[in-house]
């Protein structure tokens, strides 16, 4: 059974067979874990049209290489990218 399988298992209320699958809800550390610059909130508001298509690519790649990194085995994507940050 892969990772996917696993957390399929847990979110239908079931054992899963290998690892217990790892999901953080609302995961802000993605600057911290990537070292890289991560675009949410007033930063992304301030972005022109260009520079926010950029930023969302670049989000979306530092998300998958966290994500690797820390072995989620599902993400939530941050909130609306138009609205302030959580902590701002």
């Amino acid at each position: 059974m892969n990772p996917k399988e696993d957390f399929k298992y847990a979110l239908e209320c079931k054992p899963p067979h290998n690892s217990i699958p790892l999901w953080e809800l609302e995961f802000h550390l993605w600057e911290k874990f990537s070292g890289k610059d991560f675009y949410v909130g007033e930063e992304f508001l301030k972005l022109n049209a260009a520079e926010k298509d950029l930023a969302v690519n670049r989000n979306a790649e530092i998300i998958a290489l966290v994500s690797e990194k820390l072995h989620f085995s599902a993400i939530t994507i941050p909130g609306s990218y138009g609205e302030i940050a959580p902590g701002i």
